[in-house]
């Protein structure tokens, strides 16, 4: 079998489109901030794996209006992440920045703080032995005042104290800490150096991690395009610890995902060691020239943004080429429910279930070397959105793949094959257009579909 290359469809059709809609009408019910919340969602922040509770926490930017209310930071908790938990809003973080788990078994949340001269400041649970870490604490004095901007999660200099990366101009520069996580200085050193904002505006969300399977290091950041507009993207390097220093390989600079607007990405390892990426998807029916977005739109529904579903993220290797492989949690299987549809396709074929919100999975068989599923479809075809696979010859022959996972959810489509992802932002206009449908587009031979309907992640 050839490899195949994923491409996604999007809708071409303005009868796709509708800006008519209100309230929840295309609130995705399984991503979060998941149906019913309000406001404005933005970056995912501080997220973390507290393995005492065995809890995983999300914060991320928020606001209760787009346009004027200050931006706090939301929070939920879950055992899967999956199913969640709402917990109340923290006022005491502004803004964008990591979580740190120190040694001595306290948090530290660090952020730049807008509504404060822009410093850097930190804050910490009121009682850590609370599960669900509540209530946080800002400390009452900045940790550092910089232009820099949305310093990541930190990790130990081995020279004593904590590194984090934070935003500079055209690079991500590293800054150092004492043993207590306070006190931050910019050493003046570039951890990497590259265009990935405008030249006009601070660079965006930084995060460096440690791929443990490879022993490589990749470093991710915003490319921003205008106003708001970007896409990010990864690096794979190898860090010199002691220096500081971060080398990435030759050519190395890939987008975390191959669909629309969505950046502001936030990666935290679970209890195996394994980095998890959420990222922010915007809106996809509001203009993006200027700040802030001029969606009227958004105060008719009420709600802005949401959050893509955890992926796993490892470095894969074919030959002499290296790239991020993604892959959605195992937790989302907690989602499902109702009976399971299983069919099999060797042409093109409607399939009995109907639904806005589900997980499908193809299974290609000998011979077929392309597929399509039109999903969220009307009944009489007048609108849809077309997922593909198709055969292509790419890293010389050696990545193979023959299954896709599309998880459609009310707007949002998320496509993951062969270690890609593509994720897109639908509208349908029709209330009918819950339609499924499979057929074998190249080649000859059957295709396995299995279906599952998702549930609320809250």
């Amino acid at each position: 079998m050839k490899p195949l290359l994923l491409l996604l469809f999007l809708p071409t059709l303005d009868a796709i489109f509708s800006y008519n809609f209100l309230d929840t009408t295309f609130q995705p019910i399984y991503h979060t901030p998941g149906i019913g919340s309000i406001g404005y969602s933005g970056d995912p922040n501080g997220m973390m794996y507290r393995s005492d509770t065995q809890l995983y926490h999300m914060f991320w930017q928020c606001k209760y209006d787009v346009y004027t209310s200050p931006t706090y930071w939301c929070h939920a908790v879950s055992e899967d992440m999956a199913k969640w938990t709402r917990l109340p809003v923290n006022t005491a973080m502004s803004f964008s920045g990591g979580a740190t788990q120190l040694d001595s078994g306290d948090i530290k949340m660090m952020y730049k703080d807008v509504t404060k001269n822009a410093g850097f400041y930190t804050a910490s649970p009121d009682n850590i032995t609370d599960p669900n870490l509540k209530v946080w604490k800002e400390a009452e004095n900045a940790t550092a005042f910089s232009g820099a901007t949305d310093p990541s999660d930190g990790w130990k200099n081995p020279h004593g104290g904590y590194y984090a990366v934070a935003g500079e101009p055209n690079s991500a520069h590293l800054w150092t800490s004492d043993d207590n996580f306070e006190n931050w200085v910019d050493t003046g050193t570039d951890l990497t150096t590259f265009t990935w904002d405008r030249a006009d505006s601070t660079p965006r969300d930084p995060n460096f991690w440690e791929d443990v399977s490879s022993n490589l290091f990749v470093f991710e950041g915003g490319m921003k395009m205008n106003y708001f507009s970007g896409a990010d993207f990864y690096s794979i390097g190898s860090y010199n610890s002691d220096a500081g220093t971060f080398e990435p390989l030759e050519g190395y600079y890939q987008p975390l995902d191959f669909g629309g607007e969505l950046w502001a990405s936030e990666t935290f390892m679970n209890e195996n060691k394994n980095a998890i990426t959420s990222i922010w998807i915007l809106e996809g029916d509001c203009k993006i020239e200027s700040w802030p977005p001029p969606c009227e739109y958004l105060t008719d529904r009420g709600w802005f943004g949401i959050h893509s579903l955890p992926r796993k993220s490892k470095v894969e290797t074919r030959g002499e080429w290296k790239r991020l492989s993604f892959e959605p949690v195992e937790g989302l299987a907690n989602l499902r429910i109702g009976e399971i549809e299983q069919i099999t396709v060797n042409k093109k074929t409607l399939m009995t279930t109907k639904s806005k919100s589900y997980e499908l999975e193809l299974t290609l068989g000998e011979g077929v070397e392309a597929v399509e599923a039109t999903v969220l479809a009307s009944p009489g075809g007048e609108e849809g959105t077309r997922v593909g696979l198709k055969a292509a010859d790419m890293f010389g022959g050696e990545l193979i793949t023959n299954k896709v996972r599309i998880f459609v959810d009310v707007s949002v489509v998320e496509v993951f094959s062969g270690g890609n992802v593509v994720t897109a932002r639908v509208y349908p206009k029709r209330g009918d257009s819950t339609g499924i449908a499979i057929e074998v587009t190249g080649g000859e031979g059957d295709v396995k579909a299995e279906l599952n309907v998702m549930g609320s992640a809250f």
